[in-house]
């Protein structure tokens, strides 16, 4: 009778530390990226919060010149010539620059040629460090008014100062 209560605590903590793919696995507040591209769709500066890393691309929610999240966008890492990582979310205002720390903010990383973070998991610190799950990824096209993800070329990109 005894190993019943013990068989079944064994069970709920498997269930408890286990990773699960559902939305609760997200971080409380991912890191902004401000990043510098140069592609044939669009050259220029772009920030917003990391959702997650993908293989060869970096998926954002970046955000307009007054700081308001806009668009989910998919940015090459080939497209990004230099770049920076900041705890917390952008501020009100516009980030022109990937080297001036913008306020209140610290930075986390400096991310080279290609946008590779130097010595830094940057999709540990991402929103969705297991990847983001459909249905956080519909509601979240549904939130901006898109239908998929968009490219470089539909990003909101502000010319480099």
């Amino acid at each position: 009778m005894r190993r019943l209560p013990v068989v079944g605590l064994l069970l709920l903590a498997g269930c408890t530390f286990g990773r699960s793919s559902t939305v609760e696995h997200y971080q409380a507040e991912g890191v902004t990226l401000v990043l510098a591209v140069q592609s044939s769709e669009a050259s220029g500066i772009i920030a917003g919060e990391l959702l997650t890393v993908e293989p060869d691309a970096y998926l954002l929610d970046a955000v307009n010149q007054i700081g308001d999240p806009v668009r989910v966008v998919r940015v090459p890492m080939r497209d990004i010539t230099r770049g920076a990582a900041y705890s917390g979310r952008s501020p009100r205002g516009e980030v022109r620059s990937v080297v001036d720390t913008p306020p209140g903010m610290r930075r986390v990383a400096r991310l080279g040629e290609a946008g590779r973070a130097r010595g830094m998991d940057l999709q540990r610190l991402s929103r969705f460090p297991f990847g983001i799950p459909d249905a956080a990824l519909s509601r979240l096209l549904d939130a901006r008014v898109q239908t998929e993800v968009a490219g470089l070329g539909f990003a909101p990109i502000r010319s480099t100062y």
